[in-house]
């Protein structure tokens, strides 16, 4: 059982009886015996157990007839083209603020928890209050009626008194989307 950084560059044979996380995980165990230390010791052995649960990125890498240069010359340019269209994406959003905090819409990782409302009309560049917390930032993307608001809330730790400097900060993120088609809000 190999952990992340192991290095033993005279060991040659792998063996994977179960699938790693992902594509650049897998890579990088083979990379770890397929590297040349010394020519006595021959080339690298590498074996997987044919099983249909090992699959990476939904293709199974370890089919007979697998050919992996094309796999991973597809896979990445998948990727690519996915991170391109993301930062197109992303670089559509305006600053619809003039606050000097800063803010990367890149750094975003929700939950994906979503409500619906249903109203005949929502102005996507009006401002949205929520109780007791400030706009730290706010993005919108008019094309597609989306705007993500960013709020901020200091309070003070329960354990200090109302002299203190210290304060909580905590943050929430709405990402708004009307469908004006539907009158839905989401």
């Amino acid at each position: 059982m190999m952990a992340e950084g192991f290095d033993f560059p005279n060991l040659k044979i792998a063996v994977i009886h179960q699938p790693h996380r992902s594509l650049a995980s897998t890579l990088q165990f083979i990379g770890r015996f397929t590297r040349i230390s010394d020519e006595k010791l021959g080339s690298a052995k590498f074996i997987a157990v044919n099983n249909e649960e090992l699959l990476i990125e939904n293709i199974n890498l370890y089919r007979e007839d697998a050919v992996w240069n094309n796999i991973i010359v597809n896979l990445s340019e998948k990727r690519i083209e996915e991170e391109v269209s993301n930062q197109q994406f992303i670089e559509a959003f305006e600053l619809n603020d003039n606050l000097e905090n800063e803010f990367n819409l890149y750094s975003i990782n929700l939950n994906y928890h979503a409500k619906v409302f249903r109203t005949p009309y929502f102005n996507i560049e009006a401002s949205i209050e929520i109780s007791g917390y400030n706009l730290f930032k706010s993005y919108i993307y008019r094309d597609i009626n989306t705007s993500v608001l960013i709020f901020q809330k200091h309070e003070k730790p329960r354990w200090t008194n109302n002299d203190s400097n210290i304060f909580n900060s905590n943050y929430e993120c709405i990402i708004a989307q009307y469908d004006e088609q539907h009158n839905f809000i989401y």
